[in-house]
């Protein structure tokens, strides 16, 4: 069965439970209150019923004369008074007649004390009150004495009108319960509209496989909307979780297809000159030194190529860097004068504009390899007539470091991807360079929480950009 249908019948139950107890307590207090109203009958008439069967008990007349008077009184115009004979005869004492006329009435009726009880006589139930007379009255011809009376007022009317009160009852709480039944579901449908786009939605992201679908958010504070807004966020961590697995999947393939690619040529540069080596033992000791520095240079090569494939493969590149505290004025004054001496023979301008105090916290070494390989990019892809700059300012609390030249530029067609990996402007000179370098610089800044851009007019040269977080700028 459905949540919904439980709780519509759950709360059609709760309706009848409530109608039950409603009715019941209506109907019990109509009832009494009918026999309140019976007994007050009664007892009114009870002091005036009781002295007439005194006084005739008193008198010599006989019991069918005293009922005939009794009989014309207006007092007793609706009542019904029986009589109990020691013989063990129940007679009805106000015929029309004025005969003891016997009836039927059930022993149990008369009692030893006074009570009230319902009995069945013709013309209907009656609500009667027993009396034991004080002095027995002679039943005339009949054998016995009158011992007991029993006096009261007709119920039929009341027994009907509860008859009918309870079918008003019966017949208005099953047409509540439908109502109740109907509303009872469509509100749980409508409060339980959340749970089923929930379900919808997992069942969505089962068979088709979309992590970012999400459920509507209901704006509620109440368990539904606390349900919803949970489920979102889990599955925000489950497709971010999920993302950050693709993604490293993704780098790992691509780590495996750039290794195979890029290892291959220092591979077998250094196989073949080994080989040469070990097949041509006669060669003289210069030849046999250039040919190990060949070997040594490819083997540093492939080493650096490595190192940058890791990093470029890591999901977070800050796990394989380390967290340390230097001086940039220093730093960079040193990384300058070295970058000054790569770039030569072109002419390179520094300026270092930034306060002795000025502190860095991150990874020193990969900071400068970053660096290292911007400025490698000035040797690699300008002529030797061409300038290069170099400058470090502190703006906004972030350490820039701006890097130009003016070589031939990088063409517009491939600004945008000038920082994707085996990214080279001269395909014919891939075999050198690799096309990492950029790449590589990128994920180290960004991993140090910087940022990198570049320039490239129109006209030629580019402008690359550094921006590095600083510690302390408080000398600034």
């Amino acid at each position: 069965m459905q949540l919904r249908n439980r709780l519509a019948l759950f709360s059609t139950l709760l309706v009848l439970v409530s109608l039950a107890i409603s009715n019941v307590i209506l109907y019990t207090s109509y009832v009494a209150r009918d026999t309140a109203s019976a007994r007050t009958r009664i007892s009114t008439i009870s002091p005036v019923i009781t002295a007439d069967f005194a006084e005739a008990a008193s008198s010599p007349a006989p019991l069918r004369t005293v009922l005939s008077t009794l009989h014309r009184s207006k007092a007793y115009g609706a009542v019904a008074v029986l009589g109990y004979i020691d013989t063990g005869i129940t007679v009805n004492l106000t015929s029309q007649t004025a005969t003891l006329s016997r009836i039927s009435v059930p022993r149990t009726f008369w009692t030893a004390k006074s009570g009230f009880s319902t009995i069945s006589l013709p013309g209907g139930p009656y609500y009667m009150m027993t009396e034991s007379l004080a002095t027995p009255i002679a039943a005339g011809s009949s054998s016995g004495s009158l011992t007991r009376i029993a006096f009261g007022y007709s119920v039929a009317g009341t027994r009907t009108a509860q008859r009918q009160l309870l079918i008003i009852l019966v017949a208005t709480s099953i047409l509540s319960l439908v109502l109740a039944a109907a509303g009872a579901r469509f509100l749980a449908r409508h409060a339980l509209r959340p749970l089923t786009a929930l379900s919808d939605v997992v069942t969505a992201i089962r068979t088709r496989h979309d992590l970012t679908l999400r459920v509507p958010s209901t704006h509620h504070t109440d368990e539904v909307g606390t349900l919803t807004d949970a489920f979102n966020a889990t599955f925000d961590q489950v497709e971010s979780m999920y993302d950050q697995l693709a993604l490293q999947l993704r780098k790992q393939h691509q780590f495996v297809a750039d290794a195979s690619h890029e290892l291959r040529t220092p591979l077998v540069i250094i196989s073949s000159t080994m080989e040469l080596l070990e097949l041509h033992p006669e060669l003289p000791k210069s030849e046999r030194d250039i040919l190990l520095h060949e070997a040594r240079e490819e083997a540093d090569r492939m080493s650096t190529l490595i190192s940058d494939l890791l990093l470029l493969a890591s999901v977070d590149p800050s796990d394989q860097l380390r967290e340390e505290t230097w001086n940039a004025r220093t730093f960079l004054a040193t990384w300058m004068a070295k970058a000054v001496q790569t770039i030569a023979p072109r002419a390179c301008a520094t300026s270092l504009a930034i306060p002795d105090m000025l502190q860095l916290q991150g990874d020193e070494k990969g900071i400068e390899h970053a660096l290292d390989c911007i400025s490698s990019n000035i040797v690699d892809h300008t002529p030797e007539d061409a300038t290069a700059e170099i400058m470090a300012t502190v703006q906004h609390g972030e350490l820039s470091i701006c890097i130009a030249d003016t070589g031939p530029g990088i063409p517009e067609d491939m600004t945008s991807s000038a920082f994707d990996r085996f990214t080279t402007g001269d395909p014919s000179r891939h075999e050198k360079h690799n096309g990492l370098g950029l790449a590589v610089a990128r994920t180290i800044i960004t991993a140090h929480r910087g940022a990198i851009s570049l320039d490239a007019p129109t006209g030629g040269g580019c402008r690359i950009t550094v921006t590095l977080p600083v510690l302390d700028i408080t000398s600034v």
